[in-house]
């Protein structure tokens, strides 16, 4: 930030220079006159870009000055550009002596500013789970039941305890069952442990709005009905516990003429965590968005070359570009001029200068509600995981990567072994119970740069670059023997569910449905074999 400053100073007499130099020309002997219209406004325009650019910027580096005097240099240019008239002699003085006032800042590059970044705490990866309840028969289920899916449990008899150790030791979550609480410990959970990532999770035995208004109150970021359904569970403590390094970075290009300010904002988002891709040129985004493939675009509203309101009708053309958020970002305060931009594509519109915690929040909240409505299309609305169209289209990708490249590349189709069975015993709930603790498993022990999906049914395909059979062999068969390991409860009786697994390694030449043929062979043989193992294919 302080190099971006110091910058920005060094450039600003270069900029005023500029501004001098338009404006001279405009007052140039009879380029002032009014049969020269025309020829002024085109003028008028430039010196408006330019202006409007140190009107955003300069209190974005701490000068406010240089945004008041430029703001009031640029009111003054609208309403002759926006009514097609040359400015009167009085206008040309009132114009003059804004932009003098604006020549003679002074700049102090060591000034302290109160621009910033965000910097989120990191949460340490523990796998310790505290949990506050009575002495039931649900307590051992719960401790069996999470060493599945990696977790240690601790137990408390009082939140006060819970709360004391978790200050020292770190859990991931504090989960404490209402009825064990109700009447007799009202301890607020504390904002230290807020700030660590340690969420508060509530189970009770209904769901009234007493106790769920109760659960809030006390601080839960989560809500479950006992029984648990563990699938459920486990998945929204992996939700709730993963620490800001682990979740994909969000993408985001800036586009704004003024190189230093869209610099300035880029490294706002960087230090926030974001990928971020800046550009000065309006002219050149389409070349950008292979680059970066971004989830937000946040551009400035007058450029030269190309407005704001002309790329954002732009972006909108390409299908791919539909659903991506546009945020304008300008010193334009002028109500009917941002309704404009939002009518144009525009999804939301903030005011330079803008806080660096503002801008955060904006891009996150704005990206994060994409995500989701992006989840809805290419995941399996039970799992999460992607949908069967997805994940095809994602081993295709590798396929490709994996020719180029000349890197390894397996393929694993995993079925839940007598599924119909459980459905027939147990009902469909119970089934889906099931699929859903499969899921969760996989995504868990599985890595980041692994791929799994929803096949079908009872059906799971995983995508795993960079790894060749022996080792795809040995990661399916870890998670086999956990997942046998599960004891489901359903209807007075406990029961465990087995998967079979068949796995294709990538030739030179194959194509992706060259791999699901060989994985789909290999699972159909697993199950020939008495189903609850993993079979590698014979290429």
């Amino acid at each position: 930030m302080a190099v971006l400053r110091r910058q920005y100073v060094e450039v600003f007499p270069g900029k005023i220079h500029d501004i001098e130099e338009c404006w001279n020309r405009m007052n140039d002997g009879d380029a002032a006159a009014t049969d020269q219209v025309d020829w002024a406004l085109e003028d008028m325009s430039s010196l408006r870009l330019m202006v409007h650019s140190l009107a955003g910027s300069g209190a974005t580096f701490g000068f406010t000055e240089i945004s008041e005097k430029a703001r009031a240099a640029e009111n003054s240019l609208i309403p002759l550009i926006e009514e097609d008239v040359a400015p009167s002699p009085e206008i040309r003085s009132e114009i003059e002596a804004h932009l003098s006032a604006l020549a003679g800042v002074s700049l102090d590059p060591d000034k302290e500013t109160a621009v910033s970044g965000s910097s989120p705490v990191e949460a340490p990866g523990v796998r310790l789970l505290y949990l506050v309840t009575e002495d039931s028969g649900d307590r051992e289920n719960i401790i069996e039941q999470s060493r599945h899916f990696g977790y240690d449990v601790e137990v408390f008899s009082s939140l006060a305890e819970a709360y004391e150790s978790a200050l020292e030791n770190h859990p991931a979550a504090v989960v404490v069952d209402l009825t064990a609480v109700v009447g007799k410990d009202s301890v607020p959970f504390p904002d230290a442990l807020r700030q660590r990532y340690i969420p508060l999770m509530a189970v009770a035995g209904d769901g009234t709005m007493e106790n769920r208004l109760l659960a809030v109150r006390d601080g839960a970021s989560a809500y479950f009905l006992a029984p648990l359904n563990f699938g459920r569970f486990i998945r929204k403590l992996e939700e709730l516990t993963a620490p800001p390094e682990e979740h994909e970075p969000f993408r985001v290009l800036v586009v704004d003429d003024e190189e230093h300010l869209a610099r300035h904002y880029a490294l706002i988002l960087k230090q926030a965590g974001m990928t971020v891709r800046a550009i000065h040129d309006p002219l050149l985004v389409m070349e950008s968005l292979h680059d970066i493939e971004p989830e937000l675009v946040l551009m400035d509203l007058y450029m030269p070359g190309c407005t704001g309101y002309e790329l954002a009708q732009v972006l909108r053309q390409r299908d791919s570009l539909a659903g991506v958020p546009i945020v304008f970002l300008s010193s334009e305060s002028r109500p009917e001029k941002q309704q404009k931009a939002m009518g144009l594509g525009g999804d939301d519109f903030l005011t330079k200068p803008v806080d660096g915690a503002h801008l955060v929040s904006a891009v996150s909240s704005r990206i994060a509600c994409a995500r989701v409505m992006r989840g809805f299309m290419v995941r399996d609305s039970l799992t999460g995981l992607y949908n069967h169209t997805r994940i095809k289209e994602q081993l295709a990708t590798e396929v490709f990567r994996s020719q180029r490249q000349k890197t390894s590349l397996s393929f694993a189709m995993v079925d839940l072994d007598h599924f119909k069975s459980v459905n027939d015993t147990y009902g469909h709930q119970m089934g889906d119970h099931v699929i859903l603790s499969l899921s969760q498993m996989l995504e868990q022990r599985l890595r980041r740069s692994d791929t799994c999906g929803r096949y079908g049914g009872e059906e799971f395909a995983i995508i795993l670059p960079d790894t060749d059979g022996k080792a795809a062999k040995g990661v399916l068969e870890g998670i086999r023997e956990d997942f046998a390991g599960i004891v489901l409860s359903a209807k007075d009786a406990t029961f465990s569910v087995t998967f079979s697994c068949g796995i294709a390694t990538f030739c030179e030449d194959d194509s992706a449905n060259d791999l699901v043929k060989r994985a789909d062979k290999a699972l159909y043989e697993a199950k020939e074999a008495g189903r609850n193992r993993v079979l590698l294919s014979q290429t």
